[in-house]
């Protein structure tokens, strides 16, 4: 999955955590009865949040990794510069 992908996958994450607080109400009347659901909107919300950040730490594990190989390869080239 590349960086973009993740950047995509991270705003639909958000953008459903916005929808879903916005779309669905903290409380619903249905004839004699209050029903709350805003445990449930909460729930749902939170568990996009989670999943954005979630997607948010692979990408930035991935690119440390990334960079610690690059890194690594320019040691190893100083050091053969250095040695020369």
């Amino acid at each position: 999955m590349s960086a973009v992908e993740m950047k995509t996958e991270v705003e639909n994450h958000l953008k459903k955590k916005s929808v879903i607080e916005s779309i669905l109400p903290a409380n619903i009347v249905i004839g004699p009865f209050f029903v709350s659901t805003d445990g449930v909107r909460q729930g749902v919300a939170k568990k996009h949040r989670n999943l954005a950040n979630a997607v948010l730490d692979l990408l930035a594990k991935k690119l440390r990794t990334q960079a610690e190989e690059v890194s690594s390869a320019c040691w190893e080239t100083f050091s053969e510069f250095v040695n020369a």
